[in-house]
């Protein structure tokens, strides 16, 4: 449950910026170029990770590669926080395409490896719709604060890196399932 669980929360975070788009054109000035090309860096970076890195947990263990999912999610809300050009935006959600493009590999197979014989097909099928409740949430819950919230440009991101470190925490402490 918990790898599954961590799975929604590394898709949420790469749909915390979005609602943040708007405020980010009229404050910094960014052109609607930029926001699109958002869009294709973290397809890009989500591709790459899935074509390059999509059995490095097979070699390297589940654990170590669902913490580097989260480490780069963290790293691109970090560089979230301050955003004033179309640089750190352009570049955190490249970290979190790659991020979530690991996790479509690595944390799907931990959550798999993790279940109970019994009940591996309730994995398979959380796991199948994980990845678009946690981009609903993230987003819903990210436009929520915007518009209702304090802070705007910086709870959202605060509250997905406590998430965030929730889910590190968990998996740190859940066993590894792959031999090197």
């Amino acid at each position: 449950i918990v790898s599954s669980l961590s799975f929604m929360a590394l898709f949420a975070a790469s749909a915390t910026p979005i609602p943040l788009y708007d405020i980010y054109r009229r404050a910094e000035g960014l052109s609607y170029s930029d926001l699109s090309l958002t869009a294709v860096v973290y397809f890009v970076g989500a591709v790459s990770a899935l074509l390059f890195g999509g059995r490095i947990s097979n070699h390297l263990g589940r654990k170590p590669v669902a913490l580097l999912c989260f480490a780069l999610a963290a790293v691109a809300c970090l560089i979230f926080l301050d955003v004033n050009s179309a640089a750190p935006l352009i570049i955190g959600r490249f970290l979190l395409g790659i991020s979530c493009g690991l996790a479509s590999s690595a944390v799907t197979s931990y959550s798999v490896d993790c279940a109970p014989e019994h009940l591996r097909w309730l994995a398979a099928a959380i796991l199948s719709c994980g990845a678009m409740v946690g981009l609903t949430a993230g987003a819903l819950v990210s436009g929520t604060l915007v518009e209702y919230g304090p802070y705007p440009r910086v709870l959202c991101y605060v509250i997905i890196l406590v998430v965030l470190a929730m889910g590190m925490f968990f998996i740190l402490f859940s066993p590894e399932t792959v031999k090197r």
